[in-house]
C-alpha cells in the first residue's frame, strides 16, 4: 500500500453540480482539490435535465455561461416545486427562464473549467476507507495501482444518496420512506412530440410525466405515479417504462437505445450532528430529487453566499 499523499480537499464521487462544481469554486479560492471518481470514464447518462435561472446566474458570474450555447433543446419560461408550477418569465431575473439541457452535457462542460483551474480529477479511484486524524482526515483509495491513503484537512462525500463516505463516517440517514417514485428512460419515440411536454401539460390523475428531447433524435421520458414506489433494487425494463406510461402518461415508445435510469427515490436528511470535517455535500443530500427540486448542492442554494445579482433582464445568450 501506497503511503498517504496530501491534499486541502478531497471530494468523492458525485454529479456535476457536486464535486465539478466545488472543485472549481475551491480553486478560485486558491484551494488545492483533488475529485475522486470510482468510473473510469463518464457513463453518459443523463438523471437531470435543465439549468434553472438562479444557476444560469452562478455560471454567469463565472464566465462560463456562453460555454453551453449549442447544447440547449429550447428554454422553459416556468419552474415547479413539489408539483406546483410557477411561471418565471417575468421575474426580475437577467435570465427567466430554463435552459433545457441534459446533464450528460453539463457535465464535460463543468469537468473541462475544473481542469482549467487546476483541478485534478482521478477516474477509476474509489473510497474504501476513511480514518480521523488530529489534523484532517485520511482517505483509502483504490485505483488501478493498488490502494494508497489520501490525507486531507477536508472530505467532502459527493457519492449520492447511498454515500460511503457517510456511512464511513457514521453519518446518520433518518427520514420516512419514499411515498412515489419515477422511472427514467432514454428512448427512441415512434410518434415524438414537437416540443417539450412537461409542468401542466404532463399532469394527469395518476401522476406526471415529463417527455424531453435528448441528441441524436432520442428522447428522455420520465413518468412519476402517485402513491406507488418503485423497488430501486429491481432492475427497470423497457416494459417497465412503457406499462407506467400507459397508466400515466400513454405516449407509444419503440425499444430504448440506451438503457433506462434507475428509479428515482424520495430524499432523506443526513443526520444533523454531522462530524466537523467528513461531511456529506448539503444537509439535505438525498439519493435524488423528484423532477423540478433542487439538490441542496445545485449552485446557487440560497443558503450559501453568491455575489449580489444585477436584476436587469438579459435574453438568452447566442445559441441558447
Amino acid at each position: 500500500m501506497k503511503q498517504k499523499t496530501n491534499a486541502q480537499v478531497v471530494i468523492a464521487g458525485g454529479g456535476p453540480t457536486d464535486r465539478l462544481m466545488l472543485a472549481a469554486e475551491l480553486r478560485l479560492g486558491g484551494v488545492e482539490v483533488v475529485v475522486l471518481e470510482r468510473y473510469a470514464r463518464r457513463t453518459g447518462e443523463s438523471r437531470a435535465y435543465g439549468i434553472q435561472a438562479r444557476t444560469a446566474e452562478v455560471l454567469d458570474q463565472r464566465g462560463i455561461l456562453d460555454r453551453f450555447a449549442g447544447k440547449v433543446h429550447g428554454n422553459g419560461d416556468f419552474v415547479h416545486f413539489s408539483g406546483i408550477f410557477m411561471p418565471i418569465g417575468d421575474y426580475p431575473t437577467r435570465h427567466p427562464y430554463v435552459m433545457g439541457i441534459p446533464q450528460s452535457e453539463i457535465e464535460p462542460v463543468l469537468q473541462e473549467w475544473a481542469i482549467e483551474l487546476g483541478a485534478t480529477i482521478r477516474r477509476s479511484a474509489e473510497v474504501i476507507g476513511l480514518e480521523r486524524t488530529e489534523d484532517g482526515v485520511s482517505v483509502q483509495v483504490n485505483g488501478p495501482d493498488g490502494d494508497e491513503w489520501l490525507h486531507a484537512d477536508y472530505v467532502v462525500g459527493c457519492d449520492g444518496g447511498r454515500s460511503i463516505i457517510r456511512k464511513l463516517a457514521g453519518i446518520g440517514f433518518p427520514g420516512t420512506d419514499a411515498t412515489l417514485a419515477a422511472i427514467q428512460g432514454i428512448v427512441k419515440l415512434d410518434n415524438p412530440p414537437a416540443g417539450r411536454i412537461w409542468g401542466p401539460q404532463g399532469r394527469t390523475d395518476a401522476g406526471n410525466f415529463i417527455v424531453a428531447p435528448f441528441p441524436d433524435g432520442q428522447h428522455m421520458v420520465m413518468v412519476t405515479e402517485y402513491d406507488k414506489v418503485v423497488d430501486r433494487d429491481v432492475e427497470v425494463t423497457i416494459e417497465d417504462l412503457r406499462a407506467v406510461c400507459v397508466r400515466v402518461a400513454r405516449p407509444r415508445l419503440r425499444d430504448a437505445q440506451r438503457g433506462l435510469g434507475q428509479p428515482v427515490r424520495g430524499r432523506r436528511p443526513a443526520g444533523r450532528d454531522v462530524p466537523r470535517r467528513p461531511c456529506p455535500a448539503g444537509r439535505r443530500r438525498g439519493t435524488h430529487p423528484l423532477p423540478g427540486r433542487r439538490s441542496r448542492a445545485e449552485p446557487g442554494h440560497p443558503g450559501r453566499c453568491q455575489p449580489r445579482v444585477e436584476t436587469r433582464r438579459r435574453d438568452p445568450p447566442r445559441g441558447l
